[in-house]
């Protein structure tokens, strides 16, 4: 499984967010979209159990 963070900060009518933020698709109301805040960049899918196999492997040296 998986989320989404914030991978460069924006703001939207009502809320401002931040770089490493975890992100779902209700916190974003109006236009731009969700959909369209993943396409510029600004939202970006992380999948939890890659990234703890590539922190083991970094540690592991």
């Amino acid at each position: 499984m998986g989320k989404h963070i914030v991978t460069k900060p924006f703001v939207t009518a009502t809320r401002r967010f931040p770089v490493g933020r975890d992100v779902i698709e209700r916190d974003i109301d109006g236009v731009p979209a969700f959909a369209d805040w993943v396409r510029l960049g600004h939202v970006a899918f992380i999948d939890e159990a890659a990234a703890e196999d590539a922190a083991e492997t970094v540690l592991a040296g």
